[in-house]
């Protein structure tokens, strides 16, 4: 993500001068991050209570990234042109990605329940929170739309054969 923000923020239209840590500074999933691991590493007791706060918050995001997502998308978009354009993204997600991690996950000598959750994970679809990047960093929104919604459909047909490769 780190590096992903940094390249949206390098190549976006916004016309703004970049310090790449002051941008990775402003990004609050990181902050998240870094304090759920201080908190962890320290081992700071999770109350109860925040388990059920941060559920019901969580149960909000999906709706809200999906009504974004179709808010961006063009119907246009989804033509034969405007999907060929974005093939080469899908294909890293898809096809690319989880051979990576497949590979370094087998390296690292990952037991095989461990090894199946990493690669699937690695072999899931463009993110939808990317959208918010892009109009954070004024990158096309239409295209990272057609991008995440097309990895997603074909998503359902390439993690069964993943699954089917790695069981």
């Amino acid at each position: 993500m780190s590096v992903g923000i940094l390249l949206a923020a390098r190549y976006g239209d916004r016309g703004e001068a970049i310090n790449p840590f002051k941008t990775l500074v402003k990004v609050p999933p990181l902050w998240a991050a870094v304090v759920a691991i201080l908190f962890n590493v320290m081992a700071v007791p999770y109350p109860d209570w925040l388990g059920g706060v941060l559920d019901r918050m969580a149960a909000g995001v999906v709706p809200i990234m999906l009504i974004a997502l179709g808010m961006s998308l063009r119907l246009d978009a989804l033509k034969p042109r405007a999907l060929v354009t974005v093939s080469p993204a899908i294909m890293i997600q898809l096809i690319l990605m989880p051979l990576l991690v497949w590979g370094t996950a087998a390296a690292l000598g990952l037991a095989e329940t461990e090894l199946i959750g990493t690669v699937l994970e690695g072999a899931m679809p463009v993110m939808v929170l990317g959208l918010v990047l892009c109009d954070r960093y004024g990158l096309d929104t239409t295209l990272y739309a057609t991008t995440a919604t097309a990895s997603t459909l074909l998503a359902l047909l390439t993690l069964p054969i993943w699954y089917g490769l790695l069981i």
